[in-house]
């Protein structure tokens, strides 16, 4: 076993030093003229983590907080100032829970390309993409820190006998102000011109309580899906308003009939509750399941062409050389965005037109050398159904889409890929890119679809971003290509891996890809 060992080791090792041509050291660019090259490849992409303003934290750091109330829900602003008002608490902050999420995405794409060679130095090439992306999701709620639960009168997340308590609450307190203006109107404390002065209070009082709590619960579109807890500091307050209210009519201004509770609730949401807030089609946010988000769809198809600028590569016993490619290329919008009620997924492509520039430089010698390559992205804009939120707040109520256009950050990249040819139809590559994007701008498609107080640039916050990609691979090529005997058209494959390493700006998945590839050519015309 070990003379096997031995023999193997040492024949690898002749053949590494042999003085025969190495050409597997870089996938090709161009395609010689008549000849058609067909590609199938592979790339796999798995995240859990990212990068936001260069600190590492979990995918889903978005989706939790150590109380979940008007700042990740801002439509609940107006209800916790009412109740803050009420309860004579300036500084009161609803709080529903805290929720703990963990969350993965795996992005699986294959692609079939052709590329034909119209004539030495020009080439045309397009890439077919069929994706799949899956996001899972789980989301942890409890009540910890809770100081506020479903409104009982919510005609979707309620209790049972909450509306007609709520409607029998309200019917007695619109009753007494009856009652107590007909009384002021009649006279019947002129007597007393203090006793009079408290009734007049109590009316004005008690009529702007009485708005502010059926806004809060009755209202159709001001109604607040949750209130104080009734064991909470701030609905012990209201209760305790409202029993001196009654006391006050009955005993000392003499309306009596107001003796019903406001129905506050009177315990926390569970997890099964939150979820149902969040993805009930009949409540505010009517999103999808957080659990998963799977789409297999189109990709973004590319097309584009490449032109030797310079080519003295692999000439008659002289692998490696020099050579310069100008690549243009086309990324049209044929993949698919989420849905707008989808929080989570990703999507098969932006929905937009890409144009990319390019320059590809090889150099190298014998069996060793690198590809450089520098290339701009022109994101061009489009118009979208969006969900007009900033990226911190991921789960906005449905009353926020809009129809957007978008103009996205423009991409600048710069890479270098050194290799060695370990034998003539085997090389190892390693492989250091640089990426950044600028800033996305949004703005209202028309003036009329803005939505009032909300601006559409929220959507672009932290938007630009950069990233340092590492990683490394194999390459092949058969040995009927580089045969002085046998020449012939090659079939090559590879093989990558790579990370990203580092990020700055707003949030970049700390993602892992693997990518694979064969290549198989075919001449049409020629010799």
């Amino acid at each position: 076993m070990r003379q096997s060992l031995a023999s193997l080791l040492l024949g690898l090792a002749l053949t590494s030093a042999a003085p025969s041509p190495a050409h597997a050291q870089l996938t090709a660019i161009g395609v010689p003229p008549g000849v058609v090259r067909f590609e199938i490849t592979g790339e796999f992409r798995n995240f859990d983590s990212r990068f936001n303003r260069g600190a590492t934290e979990v995918y889903t750091a978005d989706f939790q907080r150590a109380a979940i109330g008007a700042e990740f829900f801002p439509d609940l602003l107006p209800a916790e100032a009412t109740i803050g008002r009420i309860a004579g608490a300036s500084s009161y902050r609803l709080s529903i829970g805290r929720t703990a999420t963990q969350g993965d995405a795996n992005v699986g794409t294959l692609g079939i390309g052709l590329a034909l060679g119209l004539t030495k130095r020009l080439t045309l090439f397009g890439t077919v993409p069929i994706v799949r992306q899956r996001v899972q999701t789980a989301q942890r709620f409890d009540a910890g820190g809770a100081n506020a639960g479903f409104n009982p009168a919510n005609p979707v997340f309620g209790t049972q006998t909450g509306p007609a308590e709520a409607i029998a609450f309200f019917t007695e307190f619109d009753n007494a102000l009856v009652a107590l203006n007909t009384n002021l109107l009649a006279g019947q404390y002129d007597s007393d011109p203090a006793l009079r002065a408290l009734a007049e209070q109590t009316l004005s009082d008690a009529t702007l309580l009485k708005d502010d709590l059926t806004g809060l619960m009755l209202i159709p579109g001001m109604a607040a899906p949750f209130l104080p807890l009734s064991s909470s500091a701030e609905g012990a307050a209201i209760l305790g308003n409202i029993e001196n209210l009654q006391s006050t009519l009955d005993a000392t201004l003499g309306v009596a009939g107001f003796s019903s509770a406001l129905p506050l609730p009177t315990t926390p949401l569970t997890q099964a509750d939150y979820l149902n807030f969040v993805e009930n089609p009949a409540g505010p946010i009517a999103a999808l399941p957080l659990a998963e988000s799977l789409e297999f769809l189109l990709g973004d198809i590319e097309i584009g062409a490449s032109y030797a600028l310079v080519d003295r590569w692999d000439r008659p016993g002289k692998p490696g050389g020099f050579r310069t490619y100008a690549q243009v290329m086309a990324r049209l919008p044929t993949g698919y965005r989420p849905l707008w009620n989808d929080l989570i997924g990703l999507g098969t492509g932006d929905r937009q037109l890409d144009v990319a520039v390019a320059i590809i430089t090889d150099v190298g010698r014998g069996r060793i050398g690198a590809r450089i390559e520098g290339s701009y992205t022109r994101q061009f804009a489009s118009t979208q159904e969006r969900r007009v939120t900033p990226p911190e707040r991921p789960v906005p109520y449905a009353n926020r889409l809009a129809s957007v256009r978008w103009d996205p950050g423009d991409i600048l990249r710069v890479s270098v890929q050194p290799y060695i040819a370990i034998t003539p139809t085997l090389a190892i590559q390693g492989r250091a890119s640089y990426w950044s994007r600028g800033e996305d701008t949004y703005e209202y498609a028309a003036a009329g679809n803005a939505i009032a107080g909300v601006s559409a640039s929220e959507l672009g916050l932290d938007g630009s971003v950069s990233a340092t990609v590492v990683g490394g691979g194999i390459t092949y090529r058969s040995p009927s290509a580089t045969s002085e005997l046998k020449p012939g058209l090659p079939v090559e494959a590879y093989w990558s891996y790579e990370g990203v390493v580092r990020a700055g700006g707003g949030r970049v998945p700390k993602a892992k890809t693997a990518r694979m590839g064969l290549r198989l050519y075919f001449r049409l015309w020629g010799g």
